[in-house]
């Protein structure tokens, strides 16, 4: 039994959670860890069991995963996976939407949850709320149980299949998702800041950033995904949601490294 595993990440927190589970999979069967710029098509025509991982980005999952499975053939047999989300504080009916797309493409879903993970936008707007830079401190436990679970459901002999239920309270988050989907967060650069290394537009997943004549980095709202990677991966943080305001609080490198470094260690 092989295991295919492919998960878009924004800042970093369904990195952390993908590679995490990758982890806790292994330790039972083998598994293949890509992220959706790095996966393929045959890839998944190859394999029968999948774990799809995205984070929630307006209570919808992110473009790049919704583009990779569109993409996707319909396949003549069924394929299962187990599918989650990482979000600020909750998911309303993300994964019912992607799972309703899978479904099209007869990837069936047997496993699905949520983690809440780090606020990325949160902590940009209000840098001072500790709820916005934390994981739940049972993540690893909850990650664990959700591996076996998955790995349980796949051995047995007849597979389950389903559609997420839809989730009422989802309908009061319509207002802000239709305004947010309408006016994306601008990203300021500051010239003044900015070393021109080009890091923020070689690491767009939907190439929003560039270089214009004078190497000054301008950003373009249409294709945005409101990701905010290039923000908080910033070596310099010259670049912001809010005009003439540099961040206090990012989620770089290091700040997971820390984070995956306490979690091997449980």
């Amino acid at each position: 039994m092989n295991i295919l595993h492919i998960y878009h990440s924004g800042v970093g927190n369904t990195r952390l959670v993908a590679e995490q589970l990758h982890h806790y999979i292994n330790q039972v069967c083998p598994s293949q860890l890509f992220t959706v710029e790095n996966a393929s098509a045959e890839a998944v025509t190859n394999s029968q069991y999948l774990i799809l991982g995205f984070p929630t980005y307006h209570c919808q999952p992110s473009d790049s995963i919704m583009k990779f499975i569109e993409a996707l053939p319909e396949y003549p047999e069924p394929k299962y996976a187990f599918i989650y989300t990482s979000c600020g504080l909750y998911p309303a009916n993300t994964l019912r939407i992607f799972a309703q797309l899978c479904a099209r493409k007869n990837i069936r879903v047997v496993y699905d949850s949520w983690y809440r993970a780090p606020a990325t936008d949160g902590v940009l707007l209000t840098p001072g709320v500790k709820l916005f830079k934390q994981f739940p401190k049972d993540m690893t436990v909850r990650l664990q149980i959700d591996a076996k679970q998955f790995i349980t459901r796949i051995q047995n002999t007849e597979l389950l299949s389903y559609i997420p239920r839809f989730k009422l309270y989802g309908i009061l988050n319509y207002p802000n998702r239709y305004f947010a989907l309408k006016h994306k967060h601008t990203i300021y650069i500051d010239d003044s800041s900015c070393i021109a290394c080009g890091k923020c537009i070689c690491n767009c997943p939907q190439h929003a950033l560039s270089f214009d004549e004078e190497k000054h980095v301008q950003f373009s709202p249409k294709p945005c995904e409101s990701c905010l990677r290039c923000v908080h991966h910033c070596p310099v943080a010259a670049m912001s949601i809010r005009k003439n305001h540099k961040p206090k609080q990012l989620f770089d490198t290091h700040f997971y490294d820390v984070i995956q470094a306490s979690w091997l260690n449980k």
